[in-house]
């Protein structure tokens, strides 16, 4: 993830929807979850998401921003075939990481903080309510 060894933190923001410090956090959570296999045969290429961080980008990429795979494929430098694959195994490792974690939480307000805000947006725009 070039974004993280080269970029800013705006940079990291942009991509993964979280600061450089909330992102450690998350992925210190996701290691144990998550193994990437440090066998290699003999003969053929090194993996080309080698570590936890770009996985985790890589995800948080996608579920977040809702990149298409193409631009996920260009900005990570990985094939098709490893994006799919990445994509589709670790989905049981986010859901134990995100399980427990406060900060993930999603928390409604209560009724009357609903009314309260719905109130104010209908005096702010009151067209709204016929759309």
């Amino acid at each position: 993830m070039n974004a993280w060894l080269r970029g800013t933190d705006k940079n990291v923001l942009t991509t993964t929807s979280l600061t450089r410090h909330s992102f450690v956090q998350f992925l210190e959570r996701f290691q144990p979850y998550y193994d990437i296999s440090t066998y290699r045969p003999q003969v053929g290429r090194p993996r080309k998401l080698q570590n936890h961080r770009q996985v985790l980008g890589l995800l948080l990429a996608f579920y977040v921003d809702s990149m298409q795979r193409a631009s996920l494929c260009n900005e990570f430098g990985v094939p098709s075939s490893t994006l799919t694959r990445v994509l589709n195994a670790p989905g049981d490792a986010l859901t134990e990481v995100l399980r427990g974690f406060s900060p993930a939480r999603i928390v409604w307000p209560a009724i009357e903080r609903q009314q309260a805000l719905a109130r104010l947006v209908a005096l702010r725009q009151p067209l709204l309510r016929y759309t």
